[in-house]
């Protein structure tokens, strides 16, 4: 390569153009890595990763004068086992990441067990600002409401012919809440009272005789 070129061309366009491809390759085997391994073995990689680059990068500022091969043989070495691995982990496919959400939220309420029999038919599900699920029809007499709070926000069900100020059941993001009420045969109309959510959260069921 004549020096004229290498000015012009290799230095200013090549060099930053091979610069960036090689870091955003880097960054996507990286998290392909990552997102391969067990959750704990994924922080120690991560650890690793940066712990490399302070000591290539302190190393390169206690010296003077760093040969540029030197330099290269460090980079390329460490860009080459993470490609090769981000090679293999993408080829392995991404661990299970629900299942440990699940694990780390306890999926259906604080105890991490979903609703079932008959709490199941009475659960109010809440998601951002609206009810996904809500039961139709609800037993009389003791009655056990849930709440499931899928969203981010603070929910809460509020029974209009109970008490229209005062929750039945409130629930934090994440959590699942029950209650017991007293039910009467009738028609009942419910929201959350949570300020701006009743426009949107809001509903009714019904009590057989």
């Amino acid at each position: 390569m004549n020096d004229d070129l290498r000015q012009r061309v290799f230095l200013p366009i090549m060099m930053p153009l091979a610069v960036m491809v090689g870091f955003i390759g880097f960054a996507f085997a990286l998290s392909r890595v990552l997102l391969a391994v067990p959750e704990a073995a994924a922080t120690t990689i991560a650890l690793a990763v940066a712990a490399y680059i302070l000591v290539v990068a302190a190393l390169v500022a206690a010296k003077p004068v760093i040969t540029s091969r030197a330099l290269a043989v460090g980079v390329t070495v460490a860009c080459v086992a993470v490609l090769a691995a981000g090679t293999l982990a993408g080829a392995a496919g991404m661990r299970e990441l629900h299942a440990e959400e699940e694990a780390a939220t306890g999926e259906g309420g604080e105890g991490g067990e979903a609703p079932t029999g008959e709490s199941a038919g009475n659960a109010f599900v809440a998601i951002d600002i609206e009810f996904e699920a809500a039961p139709e029809e609800l037993p009389a007499g003791d009655t056990t409401i849930e709440l499931i709070n899928e969203g981010a926000t603070l929910h809460n069900v509020t029974i209009d012919d109970l008490d229209p100020d005062e929750p039945v059941v409130e629930a934090r993001p994440g959590e699942t809440q029950s209650a017991q009420v007293q039910l009467e045969p009738g028609t009942y109309r419910y929201h959350c009272n949570v300020p701006g959510h009743e426009p949107t959260m809001n509903g009714e069921f019904t009590v057989p005789s």
